[in-house]
């Protein structure tokens, strides 16, 4: 991408536009929107990128947060978003890239095809024109990567939605997983019409949720030690056998189902409500 000087609208000091990324996100726009106000993602689903977030404050309108850096420089950032024009910048008040920009557009993809084409800008203060083609592919080199694991997140939220309302509910309340010699642990398997991860957890089994409460998150993908599951999109603890959550959000495992070998050595699992 090549610069490009322009003055920056709304009366700010004249910018270095380093040029656009459009692409196509095949998701909502409430996806998008609930993805863009996630501020508690950052430290999770992009650990390489983000040390530790504090937030400031946050709103429909968007978030202003103090951010660490994976070299532990803080900087202030603020996201505020136009639903309206379907529109929204980030920018950077303190830290290495104070008075950096990045604006964002979305538009309803071609037509025949679902979701969305976005459309992403990065601005400099001028004063930082020199090397600006080099930044200007260092920064969409990692924009690149940091939308995938966003669009990754969004997708598998939109499939599980989607799943939790079209789906029939599942008749089968009760699994014989057969013979607890043979069992490869920890296990996924649905029952009542919802997915469950089978685990041993000091010398019982229990099984717990395999999407996490809070908003869907992989929890089969989370690690899972000393009888806790972190969920690797908002970092939330859970005790697997008691459902609690460890982090203090007010989210729980609930429903946990019945896990028991029974004297012919087989393991049954029975849903509970």
């Amino acid at each position: 991408m090549t610069a490009s000087t322009r003055l920056a609208p709304g009366g700010e000091a004249e910018l270095l536009d380093l040029g656009g990324l459009r692409r196509h996100l095949p998701v909502s726009l409430e996806r998008l929107y609930e993805n863009l106000l996630d501020w508690q993602r950052l430290p999770h689903v992009h650990a390489g990128d983000v040390q530790a977030v504090r937030c400031r404050s946050w709103g429909a309108w968007g978030w202003q947060a103090d951010i660490a850096d994976r070299h532990g420089r803080w900087a202030l950032v603020a996201l505020e978003l136009d639903r309206g024009r379907r529109r929204w910048s980030a920018r950077w008040r303190s830290g290495p890239r104070a008075g950096w920009r990045m604006d964002g557009e979305a538009e309803p993809a071609p037509a025949g095809a679902p979701g969305l084409t976005v459309t992403v800008r990065c601005l400099l203060p001028s004063r930082s024109g020199r090397g600006a083609d080099r930044i200007g592919r260092v920064w969409a080199a990692w924009l690149t990567g940091f939308s995938a694991l966003d669009e990754a997140m969004m997708v598998d939220r939109q499939r599980q939605l989607d799943r939790r309302i079209d789906r029939a509910r599942d008749a089968e309340r009760h699994l014989d997983l057969g013979p607890v010699a043979d069992l490869r642990l920890p296990c996924t398997v649905t029952l009542a019409g919802r997915e469950f991860v089978v685990a041993r957890v000091a010398d019982a089994l229990c099984a717990f949720p395999a999407r996490c409460p809070h908003q869907l998150g992989p929890l089969q993908a989370g690690a899972l030690a000393d009888g806790q599951v972190v969920c690797p999109w908002h970092g939330d603890r859970f005790d697997v056998a008691t459902g609690e959550n460890l982090s203090g959000r007010p989210c729980v495992l609930s429903h946990l189902p019945e896990v028991r070998v029974d004297a012919d050595g087989r393991v049954r699992v029975s849903a509970t409500h």
